[in-house]
């Protein structure tokens, strides 16, 4: 892959908290993100059979995180992601234009760290409370857009990547 090629975070207006207020992300090559298909496969529930393909915009995205789902943790889930075929499992992701981090060892205080490097990175970037936080416990999604879709290998190194500079 040559230099110029490297995959990253779009760079961008971003905001670390609930989507409200989002401005638009402009990455390198990309003229409008915002706009760009993601690939997403949907599915009724984690242990689906089946899952079904389509596309999403980061608008979009950025509106599912304003609703948050409350409750059961098993229910309507997404991969932000191609799959080959209509199973999910780590060898089925062809591509992702999304990296997804989980955050859930923090307390109020690492949340707010964590917010607070996020902004200070002006990643075009999603983050919500999952289902299982709470107020003592917050527990989150981390969403950062990519500036291109990355193959599994790039991904997994820009997870190792994106958590080193985060902590």
């Amino acid at each position: 892959m040559a230099e110029n090629e490297k995959r990253r975070p779009t760079r961008g207006g971003a905001t670390a908290e609930k989507t409200t207020g989002l401005d638009t992300a402009k990455p390198t090559g990309t003229s409008d993100p915002v706009a760009r298909a993601l690939s997403v496969s949907t599915a009724d529930s984690a242990r689906a059979k089946t899952w079904e393909p389509g596309t999403v915009t980061w608008t979009e995205v950025q509106a599912w995180a304003e609703k948050p789902r409350r409750g059961p943790k098993d229910g309507p889930c997404y991969v932000l992601g191609r799959l080959n075929g209509k199973r999910r499992s780590k060898d089925a992701v062809v591509s992702r234009g999304v990296l997804t981090l989980d955050a859930d060892a923090l307390t109020p205080a690492d949340r707010d760290d964590l917010l607070d490097q996020l902004r200070a990175e002006g990643w075009a970037v999603v983050v919500y409370s999952t289902a299982s936080a709470t107020a003592e416990a917050p527990r989150l999604r981390v969403l950062v857009l990519l500036d291109r879709d990355a193959t599994p290998e790039e991904y997994r190194l820009l997870v190792r990547v994106l958590m080193h500079r985060l902590g």
